[in-house]
């Protein structure tokens, strides 16, 4: 047991050093859903052609314009069904991969160019339209990780755990394949180890690897 202990404290702690920083914000989306290419209009889908997704987005941009709220227009105009009745209301979404903590969310973090420039904007500030494969995106970030109120800590650590936990998956990846080179390495998930004794690799709570006590 002690070895266990010993052997999951030492993979942590090198997957924490090489764990990058985290950049994560509090977004809010209205997303315009286009119509692919080509694609047959269905009776009560909500897809739009480019020329009636510009419209839109300049009504969009004309009703922000006069002080109407990022929330009344996502309500209003959005076709995300996820947010629209939350006022277009993401969650913390962070930069890793594969932390996103529902189906909106993920999509949008699937939009490498989109999640980048939502995080890059300063609090209450709106993006202009950005326009991605599946529709046109208006972002607004109502709080960052360096800029939050105590009100939404409990979602900004929520969502660093969800992130730390997607990059030390990440990490251990790499860090079991560089072990392949120098130790007997079996990868497993939770089933016990065949062969010699060995002791488990363990990081957040989840078996990552046995290392053999043998030298190869």
């Amino acid at each position: 047991m002690r070895d266990e202990v010993r052997v999951q404290l030492e993979v942590e702690k090198l997957l924490a050093i090489s764990l990058r920083p985290i950049r994560m914000a509090h977004l809010a989306e209205i997303r315009i859903a286009l119509r692919p290419t080509g694609a047959v209009p269905v009776d009560g889908d909500d897809m739009h052609t480019v020329a009636q997704a510009e419209a839109i987005a300049a009504r969009i941009q004309t009703d922000l314009g006069e002080s109407r709220t990022f929330q009344s227009q996502a309500s209003s105009y959005s076709d995300d069904l996820f947010t629209k009745g939350k006022g277009g209301d993401l969650g913390v979404i962070s930069d890793s991969a594969g932390s996103a903590a529902n189906a909106a969310a993920e999509q949008f973090s699937s939009h490498r160019h989109l999640l980048t420039s939502a995080l890059e904007i300063r609090p209450s500030a709106t993006t202009a339209p950005i326009w991605t494969p599946d529709g046109v995106y208006f972002i607004i970030a109502t709080s960052t990780h360096a800029d939050h109120s105590s009100s939404v800590q409990q979602l900004y650590s929520d969502a660093r755990d969800r992130a730390t936990d997607s990059e030390y998956q990440h990490m251990a990846t790499k860090y079991v394949r560089s072990l392949r080179a120098n130790r007997r390495i079996e990868v497993y998930l939770g089933a016990p180890l065949p062969g010699p004794p060995g002791v488990a690799a363990t990081v957040g709570g989840e078996n990552i690897c046995g290392l053999s006590n043998e030298k190869p």
